[in-house]
């Protein structure tokens, strides 16, 4: 019983101190934006005027909306976006100073997902439309533009429905089966 009255005070301790995983958790409507000379935007704790590093969330009628690593005030790392009802809709990682890099999940619906590559920004090679587990669209994309072959299957990938070739975003031949 000692041990269960140590545990429950931690994580009572943890919740009340507003840190996940040994990390500051900020309240980003409390947080200044500094944008530098250079352009780079710090997030910036208004009580000591230096760039936090923790973990940055924003809330919308008591429910999480948005979620962000800041590390010396930039945004850098995971970040996860919620909608209104708290569902997950979009997840990836920051790169310094700059937008989207890396792998993202842009969720549809609870069995509906978009999963490819940012490159600063711009989406940038191979995006799979997954539908309860299983790909069912899939093609490349260059420079925030579809560019190349697109794949189209039936829910359970048994048939192959269609192929759409696209060069710099334009659609140039569209094959059904």
């Amino acid at each position: 019983m000692r041990v269960t009255k140590h545990i429950v005070g931690f994580v009572f301790f943890c919740f009340k101190s507003s840190f996940i995983c040994g990390q500051r958790v900020y309240d980003m409507d409390k947080l200044f934006v500094n944008v530098q000379a250079d352009g780079i935007h710090r997030l910036i704790d208004p009580n000591s005027k230096e760039p936090i590093t923790g973990i940055a969330e924003k809330y919308f009628d008591g429910k999480i909306v948005f979620q962000l690593t800041v590390v010396n005030g930039a945004s850098i790392g995971p970040f996860f976006e919620y909608d209104a009802n708290g569902k997950l809709v979009r997840e990836g990682n920051y790169k310094e100073n700059s937008s989207e890099n890396g792998t993202f999940k842009e969720h549809l619906n609870e069995n509906e997902y978009w999963e490819g590559s940012y490159i600063d920004g711009k989406k940038d090679g191979v995006w799979m439309l997954n539908r309860n587990k299983v790909v069912v669209c899939a093609g490349p994309y260059k420079n925030d533009l579809k560019d190349g072959t697109w794949h189209l299957y039936n829910d359970d990938r048994t048939k192959h429905l269609a192929t759409e070739v696209y060069k710099e975003g334009v659609l140039i031949k569209e094959y059904k089966y």
